[in-house]
């Protein structure tokens, strides 16, 4: 125990690589929206703790008075549990990426949200600003879909527990995916051992219920990557379990969670009426969070292109700075969809003069 404690106090003291990467107006945009939208959620607990999250330099609650030795024991737990593979440095840093102020009453992010990727270099959103525009695309389709099948089958629907959802559920992106100096960003461990799914998710997870959310929100947040029905609902619980350890809270005691005939399962009695089964919220929920299949097919094509055309800019995708200073800005400001837009019609010479206008500008 003392070799882990002694390796969580060098990772609490080495400082961050960050780099501060170029943060497009349509990315700061995207953010003023997303705290909008917080300050109309419908319930009060929720609207107020989110506004806090998506304000900058927010507590981080599941880290709140964190020591090494507290780290170690969430680690072992997790471990004992099968949700992570050891308790070695490397996934202690998954599990406890860095933060500012580490170890105090308020640690805070050690990035700005609105400067977060929406998901890991090459992957749907991988730029400079990709969190909020994921996070106010899943947010809109979250809202969409609420009333459209409401309407379809003449039930009523908590949008804004949908909304409030889709807020939570990548929250934790900007502290997973920080950038790093060369223009990538800190590696994603993958907790819930055969249930895993990314430390994003389950830290989110922690976060909520660190400030003792509802679980009607906590749980519908989780339903974010897997339907809660057959294999999914065991998944679903283990990441509340998991979420749950890292936390420091009892789930069942706070809801989330109840004995079964077979372990911990989702603790469905928690509905607005008092009803039992999943409610609908977790199932649109889920659906609204699908937009990383057309945005990421979009991301690949727009790396192709942007790696061919580089060195027409002067730029060399081998060498250091090609990311932060060619790649990053092309997308924090065209965006992945613009560019594939623009190589589906054919039109490469257009791509090559919005590329030529933020050279004009000085942005590259």
């Amino acid at each position: 125990m003392k070799r882990i404690a002694l390796s969580l106090v060098l990772l609490s003291t080495t400082p961050v690589l960050a780099a501060e990467p170029h943060v497009a107006e349509r990315a700061r945009k995207d953010y003023k929206s997303l705290q909008q939208t917080a300050q109309e959620l419908t319930d009060p607990q929720i609207r107020a703790a989110t506004v806090d999250a998506l304000s900058p330099n927010t507590c981080l609650r599941h880290r709140a008075g964190l020591t090494a030795e507290g780290k170690a024991v969430i680690v072992t737990r997790l471990a004992a549990r099968g949700f992570v593979a050891d308790t070695g440095p490397q996934t202690t840093a998954g599990v406890f990426p860095p933060v500012t102020a580490e170890g105090s009453a308020c640690p805070t992010l050690a990035q700005p949200f609105v400067a977060a990727p929406g998901g890991p270099l090459h992957s749907h959103h991988g730029w400079p600003g990709g969190l909020p525009e994921h996070e106010r695309f899943n947010q809109r389709s979250g809202a969409a879909l609420s009333a459209l099948y409401s309407e379809s089958a003449g039930l009523p629907v908590d949008a804004s527990l949908v909304s409030a959802a889709a807020l939570w559920h990548d929250w934790a992106k900007a502290l997973v995916f920080q950038w790093q100096a060369d223009g990538t960003t800190l590696p994603e461990l993958r907790i819930g051992g055969a249930n895993g799914t990314g430390a994003h998710h389950v830290l989110g997870l922690s976060e909520s219920m660190a400030r003792k959310l509802s679980p009607r929100l906590v749980i519908t947040q989780a339903c974010a990557h897997t339907a809660p029905v057959g294999d999914g609902a065991a998944k679903v619980a283990t990441w509340l379990e998991a979420a749950a350890i890292i936390a420091r809270v009892d789930p069942v005691k706070a809801g989330y969670l109840r004995e079964g005939p077979n372990g911990l399962e989702i603790n469905w009695s928690n509905g607005a009426s008092g009803e039992t089964g999943v409610w609908r919220e977790c199932f649109i929920h889920n659906e609204s969070d699908a937009g990383y299949i057309h945005s990421g097919a979009a991301e690949k094509t727009a790396d192709t292109v942007l790696e061919r055309l580089a060195p027409r800019f002067g730029y060399d995708p081998k060498v250091s700075g090609y990311l932060m200073k060619f790649r990053h800005v092309v997308l924090a400001e065209l965006g992945a969809d613009r560019i594939q837009a623009f190589v589906s019609a054919g039109d490469e010479a257009a791509l090559v003069k919005a590329i030529e206008a933020l050279k004009t500008k000085g942005l590259l």
